[in-house]
């Protein structure tokens, strides 16, 4: 049986077809949702991420598993428990030792604070149950009003 081997979220990402790698920028760990609200003219505002990209990788754990056919869901469960899938594959290992799964995703707008939890299950085709299962959590917060000021604990010194 296939094990997980890493998953996570992150804002860019670059594939080099040659070498199989990915280069991953600006990995997500907090997202903060940010209220529309009257700014000044020339006023600084926070632009938000807008899209993201999941990584989940699976690696073959012994010589059985290289004809089996795979089934990969990739997806959110939002604050709550609601889940929306985001990426799904089918794949068989033949002799590659790992099979990464990435998907491309638009942030869902209007996130309630919690956590957002990114997952990648894996299981057999034609089964219904999910064998396994990895998760990555993503706090989501309330930004500060723009016209807020740092607390000390916030402020740089210098």
């Amino acid at each position: 049986m296939p094990q997980p081997a890493y998953i996570f979220c992150s804002a860019l990402t670059a594939d080099d077809p040659l070498s199989g790698s990915v280069s991953c920028l600006h990995l997500l760990e907090t997202l903060q949702q940010f209220q529309p609200q009257q700014t000044a003219v020339l006023q600084r505002i926070p632009v938000p991420i807008g899209m993201a990209r999941i990584v989940g990788t699976w690696m073959k754990s012994n010589e059985a598993d290289s004809d089996t056919r795979f089934e990969v869901q990739n997806v959110l469960v939002l604050p709550g428990g609601t889940e929306h899938v985001v990426g799904h594959a089918e794949f068989i290992f033949g002799e590659n030792s790992f099979h990464r799964i990435l998907s491309p995703f638009f942030i869902p707008a209007g996130l309630q604070p919690g956590i957002l939890y990114i997952e990648s299950r894996l299981r057999r085709m034609g089964d219904d149950a999910w064998l396994l299962r990895q998760r990555y959590p993503i706090l989501v917060q309330s930004a500060p009003s723009p016209n807020s000021k740092p607390s000390s604990e916030q402020q740089a010194t210098g």
